[in-house]
């Protein structure tokens, strides 16, 4: 009797252990399951953004002004306070016979000094122009982030209507590349007579991915909301829009154009520049104008 009893002791106590270890090896691989996911989750661009907030910026200081010939233009220096205290820096040009103004938004590289020919032509057409460099850029302090580059955006817009007393019904909304983004923040809370949207992206998201395999495994609800303004924007009701792209454009392709196009309501315009690249203004700034001045000149009448 002592002998079975034994035997059978061992046969329990084998069992008892089985299923512990099948439970401490389960747990073991949910608790590293879960390490997983946290860390996919904190290197996210949305939580992470401080890792990815200097991809999108190339600021260049204002060392650049010098040798700057500007005596054709009348250009008055001008100053905002940001949302977070970094005091900004914009040229307010005055057009000899203003139609309208543009607040204008520019894109990640530079900073307003490299946009001369754009204002020369803006000018021309009879529209004055308030541009700005954003944090970091230029004059500019601060720090260039995506969440700081709207606030700025918003802070000049407000300038322009409660300071220089500008109706909303005559400002011109125009973002170029990245500024694209910063013209959706502002558009989708802010009146304007005209929106211009040239060589801009869709949804940072969607770009991002195009240019930058290590975020590819990120889905688009782990970017930060800034970057989808753009589309968002145009989806709904918005101001008269016009969409100017270069086909030959290898940093934002011509595609993020035409999908923003075909995601855009009415009233809306897509014109695009044969033979264009990202950084080619200059070059085809006859065929860029021909189409702004068609597309203002229809919608200031």
């Amino acid at each position: 009797m002592s002998k079975e009893s034994s035997i059978e002791d061992g046969t329990d106590a084998s069992q008892k252990r089985s299923p512990t270890l099948t439970v401490r090896i389960t747990r073991l691989v949910s608790f590293a399951l879960a390490l997983l996911i946290l860390a996919f989750v904190c290197l996210s661009p949305r939580v992470a953004m401080p890792l990815y907030d200097k991809l999108p910026f190339f600021p260049i200081k204002a060392e650049s002004y010098a040798g700057l010939r500007t005596d054709d233009l009348s250009i008055k220096d001008v100053y905002f306070s940001s949302k977070n205290g970094a005091r900004l820096h914009g040229w307010y040009i005055k057009a000899p016979d203003e139609r309208a103004v543009v607040h204008f938004s520019h894109g990640n590289g530079g900073n307003i000094s490299h946009r001369l020919p754009i204002y020369r032509e803006l000018v021309k057409l009879g529209l004055s122009v308030l541009t700005y460099d954003y944090q970091g850029y230029g004059r500019s302090e601060g720090k260039p982030t995506l969440g700081n580059i709207c606030d700025d955006g918003f802070v000049v817009y407000d300038y322009l209507v409660n300071e220089l007393k500008y109706p909303a019904d005559r400002v011109i909304v125009y973002g170029e590349s990245l500024g694209g983004a910063v013209a959706g923040c502002l558009c989708s809370e802010r009146p304007s007579r005209a929106i211009i949207l040239q060589s801009t992206f869709s949804t940072l998201p969607h770009v991002a991915k195009e240019k930058l395999s290590l975020v590819r495994v990120f889905p688009d609800f782990l970017f930060p909301d800034q970057g989808s303004r753009t589309i968002q924007m145009v989806v709904g009701k918005h101001s008269p829009l016009l969409i100017l792209h270069g086909t030959d454009d290898s940093i934002i392709p011509v595609e993020e154009a035409e999908i923003l196009f075909r995601a855009a309501s009415q009233p809306k315009t897509f014109v695009k520049i044969d033979g264009a690249g990202h950084n080619e203004f200059a070059s085809f700034a006859d065929q860029y104008f021909v189409a702004i001045k068609q597309f203002i000149e229809s919608r200031l009448d």
